[in-house]
């Protein structure tokens, strides 16, 4: 859902004109269509829905590891092999596609001279997307999980796919986790405190606020992804409190989140990005107190098996929803993207076709070696 969410969010603005075009000519649009732009507005928080996979992804990573801890305590064992293994397949395989993908994509799209990958479109916010970087130095800074969108870094996300600015995060947060393990070997509120002093530290102190991003700013949200781990500790019976009063966090995500039209949420960052944290450690929570009533619903079924795909459309949504954007705009007699949102949901249902087909290539294979039933990989 999260990663559906993502893919709905870029779809609203690379197919469809948005709301800055209804604004120029409301008189374009039906009531429906009136409705689904509103409607379509509510997909804009994509960056925070990240936040969410972060929090999920510590929880699903140490979930494992907590079920050993419990039941053997002091005695549990970390292989760091085995586990830099099970990582190593799980991102490495969808991100050559999605490198591949995008290669191919891009290279396709400017051939054919599209105004979406040269930055000279109507649409001011798809041109400051760019510029779109294909070059080898581009190329080692992805494979090596170092890519940002923001300069925090000397290497941009590959391509069209700027999506993968947050594997950056993801690979950081793997390395560092064997040094929670040990301390959560100790306590899980030893573990948890030094992930709250470690944020603290590179927030408030002058001199760590002056390390490069690439070193910053994994460490300013380590807190975030732990709390994922933590949420697996409380879910394990090694910490005991209440899950449906957790749920009480979810209120912080308003204080998180940016306003409407504002650039930035209601506090600093990485403030509002620890309360977004917090809000969805809350969420996941309530999804966990109140898992007997989710699992009579059928939909839930559904939901679990595209689950499975989930990373892969992550990563190769953006350069087919560009590719497909630059296709619509060429056809255009003006260069615009359509005034309807017709093409939004089959736009997405495309992304999730193919990562539901790429899944059976890049992930299945990949995820059974020593995985016991019912643990997340």
């Amino acid at each position: 859902m999260a990663a559906l969410y993502v893919a709905v969010g870029h779809a609203r603005y690379l197919l469809h004109e948005g709301l800055t075009g209804f604004r120029e000519h409301p008189e374009a649009y039906s009531l429906l269509q009136n409705a689904a732009v509103h409607a379509l507005g509510c997909f804009g928080w994509g960056h925070e829905a990240v936040i969410l996979f972060f929090v999920l992804s510590g929880f699903a990573i140490h979930l494992r590891h907590a079920r050993e801890q419990a039941e053997l305590g002091i005695h549990a064992q970390f292989r760091p092999g085995s586990y830099l293994w099970r990582r190593t397949k799980r991102l490495y395989p969808p991100l050559l596609l999605a490198l591949a993908l995008t290669f191919a994509l891009d290279r396709l799209g400017m051939h054919a001279g599209w105004s979406i990958y040269n930055g000279r479109t109507p649409h001011d916010m798809i041109n400051k997307s760019g510029p779109f970087l294909h070059d080898g130095r581009t190329l080692i800074g992805n494979l090596s999980f170092a890519m940002d969108n923001w300069q925090q870094t000397p290497f941009a996300a590959y391509g069209t796919d700027k999506p993968l600015w947050s594997l950056r995060y993801e690979a950081s947060f793997y390395l560092l986790y064997p040094l929670l393990w040990l301390a959560n070997r100790r306590g899980a509120w030893l573990a948890l405190g030094a992930a709250l002093a470690l944020a603290l530290a590179f927030a408030l102190s002058p001199s760590l606020k002056a390390t490069p991003g690439l070193i910053r700013n994994p460490l300013e949200l380590l807190l975030v992804w732990w709390l994922g781990g933590f949420l697996a500790e409380i879910f394990t019976g090694r910490v005991r409190l209440p899950m449906g009063w957790l749920a009480g966090f979810v209120l912080c995500l308003p204080l998180g989140l940016r306003l409407p039209g504002a650039e930035s949420a209601l506090f600093p960052e990485p403030c509002a990005t620890w309360l977004l944290g917090l809000g969805f450690f809350g969420l996941i929570a309530a999804a966990l107190a109140w898992r007997g009533t989710l699992a009579r619903w059928r939909g839930i079924e559904m939901i679990g098996k595209l689950g499975d795909c989930s990373y892969t459309l992550y990563v190769i949504h953006m350069p087919v929803l560009v590719f497909i954007g630059g296709w619509l705009m060429s056809r255009a007699p003006d260069g615009r993207l359509p005034a309807s949102p017709a093409w939004v949901l089959p736009g997405v249902a495309l992304c999730v076709l193919l990562a539901w087909l790429a899944h059976f290539l890049v992930e299945k294979p990949f995820m059974g070696s020593g995985k016991k039933k019912g643990t997340p990989a």
